[in-house]
């Protein structure tokens, strides 16, 4: 579970693979790997493909830039998946 500050979201169309893909933006805190490979400050900005069935969380919430999200990732064989998003309370 990661808590991150949603700061603006965007759609676009791949003509290549013939559909759409929802992409939020968001800060987070810096790990010590980030420092470690050349970050400098606490924060970040990182972009989150957001799979289809978790679209509505993102656009159907008035308001929702600025607002702090919980992330549930899944792990998948070697790779993790995002599984849910929230608003924190």
């Amino acid at each position: 579970m990661e808590e991150k500050k949603l700061i603006g979201y965007h759609k676009f169309f791949s003509k290549k693979r013939n559909c759409s893909y929802l992409v939020v933006d968001v800060v987070c805190r810096t790990t010590g790997r980030d420092l470690n490979n050349g970050y400098v400050g606490d924060e970040k900005v990182e972009q989150i493909f957001i799979p289809e069935n978790l679209w509505t969380v993102i656009e159907d919430t008035p308001n929702i830039i600025g607002k702090t999200l919980i992330f549930d990732y899944e792990l998948n064989g070697r790779y993790c998946n995002l599984c849910n998003i929230c608003l924190k309370k």
